[in-house]
Parts: structure tokens; sequence; C-alpha cells
């Protein structure tokens, strides 16, 4: 797969909403070093996203599971968490119960939920315009070449802008992209008009 290297009319971008919530959220060079443990136990989560919606998601299932902690209920998160949240993220716990990741002390597990929440924030995030709603399988591919490039897993705030003529806008550390057929109509006419008179 080929890369490109080319970025058209990248600007600097003056007041951006931050990209990504970096308070408290563990740093994690791409291939650099051994990951500890945590992050190990944290990859299945981070995998299991791939927008700002999916990760709002899975906050809203970590904050019922720390509230359903303390119920009465021995043995794993999964366990604990059963009744009240959904499968999907039920399964990654009881995943990571296998690999015995997981803590078994309450006061751990809590931890290890609070410590997975910044974590998660904490995950680098690139928002794109599109004129149109992508499918999940469309998004799970973007993010994936994203994060390739970045070379972190990266997600993806996507703004559907019904006014753009096709391609694609790239806002990410405070430097836009614009990927547009708009931008490049513009650009082939302002030539036309340039060189070969009017149009």
């Amino acid at each position: 797969m080929k890369q490109r290297t080319q970025v058209s009319k990248v600007s600097e971008v003056s007041e951006v909403s931050k990209v990504s919530n970096g308070a408290g959220a563990q740093e994690v060079p791409g291939g650099v070093g051994v990951p500890d443990a945590t992050t190990i136990a944290f990859k299945p989560f981070e995998n299991s996203i791939y927008d700002t919606h999916g990760l709002l998601r899975m906050m809203d299932d970590l904050a019922l599971i720390e509230r359903s902690l303390f119920r009465d209920k021995e043995g794993p998160i999964s366990t604990k968490a059963k009744d009240f949240t959904t499968s999907s993220i039920i399964s990654l716990f009881e995943d990571l119960e296998k690999t015995g990741l997981e803590p078994t002390s309450e006061q751990k597990q809590l931890k290890f939920l609070k410590d997975l929440e910044e974590y998660l924030k904490g995950l680098p995030q690139v928002k794109i315009n599109l004129a149109f709603a992508p499918t999940d399988t469309f998004l799970e591919k973007l993010s994936n070449q994203i994060s390739v490039v970045v070379g972190r897993k990266t997600l993806i705030d996507l703004v559907v802008n019904q006014y753009l003529v096709g391609g694609a806008e790239f806002e990410f550390r405070g430097k836009i992209s614009k990927q547009t057929l708009e931008d490049k109509l513009g650009e082939v006419l302002g030539k036309l008009v340039g060189v070969g008179g009017s149009v």
C-alpha cells in the first residue's frame, strides 16, 4: 500500500478545540520499548473503538461498571457488571480475565477502570469532515490507515457536512488539510483564468 506524503493546503489553526484530552493519559511511544502489563491490558479496549462515538459509548459502559463494582458481588469485573452493561464490553473483560491481567481486589479493579478511562481519553483524535455518513466498515478502515500514519491508535471525530463537494477535510493537532473536489476545481479554474483568460 502506497502512502501519500504530500499534503496540500495545510494551514495553522489558531483556536482549535483540543485534539485529544491529554490530562493524565499515558504516552505510549510507537514501537519503542516494551509496553507494561497495564498497557497490554488496555489494547483490546483501544482496538474495539474507531471514532469518538465509540469512545463515548465505551466511557458510558465503564462508568456503569464502576458503579456496579460495589454491589455486594465478588469476583471478576465481568461477573459484577454482567447485569448492568452490554455484552460487547463484558466479552472484553472476560478475555482479559483469561489472560490474568485483570486485578482481583475491588480497589485495584476500580483503579484499573479509572486508568483505562484516562488512557482512552488520551488517544489522539483526527477531525474529519465528510459530505456523507460513512459505514462502520469505512470508519474502521480509515481509522486503521490514519493510525498507521500517526504511529499510534487514532480515533476519528467525524463531522458530516452536506455542503462539501467531494473529498474530505482533515484536522490534526492544529493543522488542516483540505482534500476536496471543490478546492481542486478552484485551483484548476484559477489556473485557467490566470493563464488562458476568462472561462
